[in-house]
C-alpha cells in the first residue's frame, strides 16, 4: 500500500472476491465531513459537480479502504448525489447510510452520514443522538439543532471482521453550550450503546465530534480505544474531526490531514491489525 504522501490510486470496481485477496495486514480509513458536497463558503448546488470531482480524485490519489462521511446529501428517497460518485468512479462499492435531518442547502432534501467501502458490509446499524432541541437567534435567523447520530456496519475479511462507525455529533458551541455538560451525558452514552459488537472486537469510530474533547466519546466505551489524530485542527482551528480505534489495532504511518473543497480536513490514517 502507498505512503500516505499519495499516490496512483486503484482504479475501477473491485468485486467481493478480489477485495478480500488484495487484504493485507492494514487498512486505510478515513473520515470527511463533505458538506454535502458544496465548496466550503458556498450554497450554490451549481459548483457541487467539481467537488464531487475533487473528492473522487482525493479517493483515488490516497487510496482509501474505508471512507467516514458527515454531511452527506439525501434525497427523500436516499439517493445522494456523493455516494453515487463514489459508488461509480471508485475502489469504495460498497455503503451504509443513515440520512438524519432537513438539508442546510436545499429546500425538501435530506443529509446524514455514510460508510463507504472498498470490503463488503454487514451488520449496518444506526442511532438518532437524543436532540437537546437547543435553539439560538443571530440577528432576525433562529436556528434550531438539527438532529445527528451515527451509522455503524461491519467489515467481513474472512479471518476477522471490524466494525466501522461514522459519527456525526451536536456543534453545542454554536448555541453558547458546552457538550461536557451533564445534561449531555445521555448523548455520548448512546454512541457506545449502539455500536454493534464485533466478533474479534476490532471496532474504529470515526466523524465530527464537534467538541475537541474526545473523552466525552472514550469515556463511555467498554473498552480502550486510541486517538488517531490527537490535537491536530481539523475544522476552523479546531480538534474536531478524529478517528478512534480499539486498542488491538495501532497507527501504521503519521495520519495525513488534506485540505480540500470543504470546510474540514480530509483525515487519512492506516491501521494495522493482528489478522
Amino acid at each position: 500500500m502507498d505512503d500516505l504522501s499519495g499516490g496512483a490510486g486503484r482504479t475501477g470496481l473491485l468485486d467481493a472476491e478480489s477485495a478480500l485477496a488484495t487484504l493485507t495486514d492494514r487498512i486505510r480509513v478515513a473520515t470527511w465531513n463533505v458538506r454535502e458536497g458544496l465548496p466550503a463558503a458556498s450554497d450554490d448546488v451549481t459548483r457541487r459537480p467539481e467537488a464531487l470531482a475533487e473528492m473522487v480524485d482525493l479517493v483515488d490519489e490516497f487510496d482509501i479502504d474505508v471512507l467516514a462521511l458527515q454531511e452527506v446529501d439525501f434525497t427523500t428517497e436516499g439517493e445522494s448525489e456523493v455516494l453515487s460518485a463514489l459508488l461509480t468512479r471508485t475502489a469504495l462499492q460498497y455503503a451504509a447510510t443513515l440520512p438524519l435531518s432537513e438539508s442546510s442547502f436545499e429546500q425538501g432534501k435530506r443529509a446524514g452520514v455514510a460508510i463507504a467501502s472498498r470490503y463488503p458490509v454487514s451488520r449496518i446499524g444506526g442511532v438518532v443522538l437524543p436532540n437537546p432541541q437547543l435553539s439560538a437567534t443571530r440577528g432576525r435567523t433562529v436556528m434550531a439543532l438539527h438532529d445527528k447520530g451515527m451509522v455503524s456496519c461491519t467489515l467481513d475479511f474472512g479471518l476477522t471482521e471490524v466494525t466501522v462507525a461514522s459519527l456525526h455529533s451536536f456543534p453545542f458551541h454554536r448555541f453558547g453550550r458546552d457538550a461536557r455538560e451533564p445534561a449531555f451525558s445521555g448523548i455520548w452514552k448512546s454512541v457506545s450503546a449502539a455500536l454493534p459488537r464485533s466478533v474479534s472486537g476490532q471496532v474504529v469510530i470515526c466523524g465530527d465530534f464537534n467538541t475537541e474533547d474526545r473523552d466525552l466519546v472514550l469515556g463511555s466505551m467498554a473498552s480502550p480505544m486510541v486517538r488517531a489524530f490527537d490535537e491536530m485542527a481539523t475544522h476552523n482551528g479546531m480538534a474536531i474531526d478524529d478517528i478512534l480505534f480499539s486498542a488491538d489495532l495501532s497507527r501504521g504511518a503519521e495520519p495525513k490531514l488534506v485540505s480540500n473543497f470543504s470546510d474540514h480536513e480530509l483525515c487519512v490514517v492506516d491501521l494495522v491489525s493482528r489478522w
